[in-house]
C-alpha cells in the first residue's frame, strides 16, 4: 500500500531470497481504493499516502514461479459477529462490487 510495486516486488524477493519456503501475510488495496484514498476520513491525520494498489492479488503468482497466493480475505469475509463493529452503512457497501475488494488480507507461500 504505502510502497510502490518495484518496492513491493523488491520486498517479495529479499524475503523469499532469506527465508525460502516461508509464508508471507500482507493486505493490500485495489486501485479503486488508492485512487480515491482521500476520501478516507482517516488518511487527513497521516502524512503517508498509498502508492500500490493491485486488482487481483493472485497475480503476485506471474511475478516469481516460487510465489503462490494461497489465501485472500476481504472485508466481506468477516466473520458476522464483528458486523456491529464495522457499522451497518459499512456493513452494506462492503457486500458491494467494488468495494467489498477494496481491501485484502492475503496469505502467500514463497517456495
Amino acid at each position: 500500500m504505502y510502497l510502490t510495486e518495484e518496492q513491493v516486488k523488491h520486498l517479495f524477493a529479499l524475503i523469499y531470497q532469506h527465508f525460502p519456503s516461508s509464508y508471507f501475510v500482507f493486505d493490500s488495496l485495489s486501485h479503486f481504493m488508492v485512487k480515491h484514498q482521500k476520501q478516507h476520513d482517516a488518511m487527513k491525520y497521516y502524512e503517508a499516502r498509498f502508492q500500490w494498489g493491485i486488482k487481483d492479488v493472485r497475480n503476485i503468482n506471474n511475478w516469481n514461479s516460487h510465489y503462490q497466493v494461497l489465501q485472500v480475505k476481504t472485508l466481506y469475509d468477516t466473520p458476522p459477529r464483528y458486523y456491529r463493529r464495522m457499522g451497518f452503512i459499512n456493513n452494506l457497501i462492503f457486500r458491494v462490487p467494488p468495494f467489498s475488494r477494496m481491501y485484502r488480507l492475503s496469505l502467500v507461500q514463497l517456495s
